[in-house]
């Protein structure tokens, strides 16, 4: 599975907001918080939160969550990140680095 760009997933899902606005932000803002609700750490399980019907849609959404929320971020924050078969998505632990970090300061 080629993972889709963000400009693809919104040509994928705005014509499903546009048929029903209401009942797809109600869909799209609960994969939100569930992916907000996410801790460090901890693996959420696609098919415990959603019907085989509308696992894709839920993955498009996600997708669309990771997209932004990496865009947010840094890179040694924690990030959400799909398993390869798209069955789960997991929250990576933040990166913290055993000294601080001193721009332009150069150790003896």
């Amino acid at each position: 599975m080629m993972v889709p760009t963000y400009s693809e997933l919104i040509k994928e899902l705005y014509p499903l907001y546009q048929q029903e606005p209401a009942r797809f932000m109600r869909f799209y803002n609960a994969v939100y918080k569930k992916l907000f609700s996410i801790q460090e750490g901890e693996v959420l399980r696609i098919a415990d939160h959603c019907s085989k019907k509308t696992m894709g849609m839920f993955i498009k959404v996600a997708s669309l969550f990771i997209i932004e929320d990496t865009c947010r971020k840094n890179v040694t924050d924690d990030l959400l990140e799909f398993s390869d078969d798209y069955t789960t998505i997991r929250k990576c632990y933040k990166f913290v680095p055993s000294r601080p970090y001193r721009k332009g300061v150069k150790s003896i």
